[in-house]
């Protein structure tokens, strides 16, 4: 399994075109029933974004990239942040979820 969290700083006045952006990913995810992704996206404070990633394997993580909501996101992104992303691969060490 592959997993990704890239974090990164928007400028103030992107933010709401940003976070437009990340929810049009969820939505194409949704409609398409993307399956072996668990995608998380987090916005801390006024600007800071986080993405979380999990792919099952290197074809679904292809596919999501290949979402055109996802080409969206990344295009012009250069202009939305502040500062270039920083992204790493994580290993999940455990989770918990009580219900």
């Amino acid at each position: 399994m592959k997993q990704i969290l890239t974090n990164y700083i928007v400028k103030p006045e992107k933010v709401d075109e940003n976070v437009k952006l990340i929810r049009q990913i969820f939505q194409q995810m949704r409609e398409e029933q993307l399956k072996g992704v668990k995608y998380s996206a987090y916005k801390m404070g006024e600007n800071v974004f986080v993405h979380v990633a999990q792919f099952e394997n290197e074809e679904v993580h292809q596919r999501f990239t290949s979402l055109e909501s996802f080409k969206a996101f990344r295009k012009n992104i250069e202009e939305r942040q502040i500062e270039k992303p920083v992204t790493n691969n994580i290993e999940e060490l455990g989770s918990f979820l009580a219900t």
